[in-house]
Order: C-alpha cells, then sequence, then structure tokens
C-alpha cells in the first residue's frame, strides 16, 4: 500500500471512530423541542410539509436551493475521468 493510500484508510478509520462517538454523545433523546409540523418518531424525523409547498425543482433546482455542493467523494468519479 502507498503512502497516499495509507493516509486515507486513517483518516477513514479515525472519522468512523469520531462519527460513532459523536453518535454516542449526541443521541436524539436529548434534542429541544421540535418545531411544528416535525415529529420523532423511532429515530426519524418526519415533517409535514404545508400543502402551498414548492418542490425544489419549482424554486430552480438543488443548487439554487441548497447552493452549490463542496462535498468530494475521490472514489466516485465521472466515467470519462481518469
Amino acid at each position: 500500500m502507498n503512502d497516499k493510500k495509507a493516509l486515507e484508510a486513517e483518516q477513514i478509520a479515525a472519522y468512523l471512530r469520531n462519527a460513532d462517538e459523536w453518535r454516542d454523545q449526541n443521541s436524539l433523546s436529548t434534542l429541544p423541542i421540535l418545531d411544528e409540523g416535525v415529529t420523532l418518531e423511532n429515530g426519524v424525523f418526519k415533517v409535514q410539509i404545508p400543502a402551498y409547498a414548492k418542490s425544489i425543482s419549482e424554486l430552480g433546482g438543488p443548487t439554487k436551493v441548497f447552493g452549490p455542493s463542496q462535498i468530494w467523494i475521490p472514489e466516485y468519479k465521472l466515467e470519462n475521468e481518469d
């Protein structure tokens, strides 16, 4: 294994350890009072969408609604990339 792959594997392992610790410390049972229309059932948030809500595509698409993405996953590339 070369140095870059070893470093990536080490970083992924550290991320997984930290994520487990974070989840243990931030249990869903310690959440503050939820907004109206939002419920928590069996660890899943359920949001009641109002009748007047518009779809993301009606609002201009995901980039317009959420902004440009800063996520980069090196393992996922376009098929024509080398």
